[in-house]
């Protein structure tokens, strides 16, 4: 049998088969079809296109759809306690309540540190609220700290006996006594009548909280000199509360002074004496 060489074109492939008495029945590849094309550049099934094409698009089954992928879609991760708030450690003062090691400390002492080579850090003396334990530690100043998530309540300050200090709540009439350990530097702020707000941990009283701005009566200082208002120059005055601070030359004995307490600082004369 005579054979001959037949030359076959189908699609990209071109390749030479002989010729033989059966008919040639090889399927080449061919391009695969316009709507599959487009339907894997859509993201979408060829059926899918093929009803949108035709105006057949199921608007029900699609909000269906919709809905599922929607349900599948995972939320924002669980956030135990939203309104914990969280400092950097350059800006713990006396007084704060802090967490970490799985306790709750408050601030008795801080100093800022920068060391030649280091980096700057805060070291801080605490002691446990839990345990009344205490120690050092120490904090890069960048670093986030958490601050203590403490409940309060509205009361007013009434007497000190010896180590203790009872405070009431005008509407309910409880008494609350915390110790001078317990208040730490807030105790030598404290004046009779004055209204703070009482710290708790897990329902038990543990500090306070003092207005950050106070009014109070010097009971001592040098007499002013005459005439001389210059507010550069500073001298030593005694408070109501037993307390002393800077004061400008022009202070007398009698006056009421607005001091911050947040830093135990002399910010005005409200009244002359």
């Amino acid at each position: 049998m005579t054979r001959r060489m037949l030359s076959c074109n189908a699609g990209p492939i071109r390749f030479i088969a002989p010729l033989v008495s059966k008919p040639c029945d090889i399927t080449a590849r061919q391009p695969p079809p316009r709507q599959g094309r487009i339907a894997r550049k859509s993201g979408l099934t060829a059926p899918a296109l093929r009803r949108i094409l035709f105006g057949l698009f199921d608007e029900e089954a699609a909000t269906t759809g919709a809905a599922r992928g929607a349900a599948r879609r995972p939320g924002p991760p669980h956030t135990e306690r939203m309104t914990m708030e969280v400092i950097q450690a350059v800006s713990i003062r006396n007084g704060h309540k802090i967490e970490f090691d799985n306790d709750v400390w408050v601030v008795l002492a801080y100093q800022h540190r920068t060391p030649g080579n280091y980096h700057p850090s805060m070291v801080l003396k605490v002691r446990s609220l839990t345990t009344g334990a205490g120690k050092e530690v120490r904090f890069n100043t960048n670093e986030r700290v958490k601050l203590a998530d403490i409940d309060d309540r509205k009361m007013v300050y009434s007497y000190h006996d010896g180590h203790d200090y009872v405070f009431m709540d005008n509407e309910s009439f409880e008494q609350v006594t915390l110790t001078d350990d317990e208040l730490g530097d807030a105790a030598q702020w404290l004046v009779e009548n004055m209204e703070l707000r009482v710290q708790y941990l897990k329902g038990r009283p543990i500090g306070i909280d003092l207005p950050n701005f106070y009014e109070m009566k010097v009971v001592h200082t040098e007499p002013a000199v005459k005439g001389d208002t210059a507010t550069s120059v500073m001298k030593t005055a005694e408070l109501e509360c037993g307390a002393s601070i800077q004061v400008p030359l022009f202070v007398n004995t009698g006056d009421v002074l607005k001091v911050d307490l947040r830093d135990g600082t002399y910010v005005e004369r409200v009244k002359k004496g």
